[in-house]
């Protein structure tokens, strides 16, 4: 019987964070062999009642692994990578006791250091996702970057040609992101920047994926069916979710943004392009109007 700690396989930010002495209060049983013609995985002896193979280390024993019928003896072999503790193995012997082969010590240290092997490996690739999430994503707003944006176009493009699927590209642009800066401050100018994305990233389904563009603009990439109406559903989820934020907030400034979303089909590696420009005309344009009406507003007064 292979019987591992609950945190066998710990990461953590301190690698020298590790059990050093004694098992964890829960052990898990993994693996289980029987005679030298009958091996059975967990996955198949234990999927239905796997809270079975679960058991408290002062308990040593799997309860439903005790040999009840007749008398037996039971041998305990630790298994470790220098001063790590992994847990340990059991085996068992049913009426007269027989001494291990010699041979079993030999396999109890192959499994150990396998097991280090896979902790290793399971290490590498968390660091890994932790590297490539940290250079996908803007540290500020969680969006993915620019340099997400660069790798994803290029899956992109290949499965909108393939699949023949339209493609949504939707700018928006933060307003007056100076005027909040000057005049109340530059942490208030990044707060206004996490809320836009924040209304950004509340509109995005399954199919689409929101970017940090660039110092105040965001972009979603979306694939499938889009339809004037969606569109417009999407950018008006975007409104409302600003205008939510500034009916409960304190601020003496408002955050709001200008919007411009296209919609097509992909024939060319350049189309994508083509769209991004369309889009971020409209989307001037909207910031325009704003503009206007925000003047004459002022001007009414």
């Amino acid at each position: 019987m292979l019987c591992l700690n609950d945190d066998w396989n710990k990461i953590g930010e301190d690698d020298d964070d590790y059990r050093r002495r004694g098992f964890d209060k829960k052990i898990h049983l993994r693996l289980v062999r029987y005679g030298e013609a009958e091996y059975k995985r967990e996955s198949e002896i234990f999927e239905e009642k796997f809270e079975e193979s679960t058991f408290y280390s002062v308990q040593m024993i799997p309860p439903e692994q005790i040999i009840k019928d007749k008398p037996s003896v039971y041998y305990f072999y630790p298994l470790h990578f220098f001063d790590r503790c992994f847990g340990y193995s059991i085996l068992s012997y049913k009426g007269t006791p027989s001494v291990p082969a010699p041979y079993y010590r030999l396999w109890t240290r192959s499994v150990s250091n396998g097991l280090e092997s896979m902790r290793r490996n399971l290490h590498i690739k968390i660091m890994y996702d932790r590297l490539k999430n940290i250079a996908d994503k803007d540290s500020l707003t969680g969006l993915y970057n620019r340099n997400a944006f660069n790798r994803c176009v290029v899956d992109l493009v290949n499965k909108a040609q393939k699949e023949q699927v339209s493609v949504l590209i939707l700018m928006t642009d933060l307003n007056f992101l100076k005027t909040i800066n000057d005049n109340y401050g530059h942490l208030s100018g990044d707060e206004a920047i996490r809320i836009a994305a924040k209304a950004v990233k509340s509109v995005c389904g399954e199919n689409e994926k929101s970017f940090r563009f660039g110092g105040d603009e965001y972009m979603i990439v979306g694939e499938g069916v889009y339809t004037a109406e969606k569109i417009e559903q999407i950018k008006n989820g975007i409104e409302s979710y600003l205008a939510r934020y500034n009916e409960i907030s304190a601020n003496e400034y408002s955050v709001s943004a200008s919007i411009g979303a296209v919609c097509g089909y992909i024939k060319e590696s350049s189309d994508i392009d083509e769209l991004i420009s369309e889009a971020d005309k409209i989307m001037y344009s909207d910031k325009q109007q704003k503009k206007r009406r925000l003047q004459g507003f002022a001007s009414s007064k």
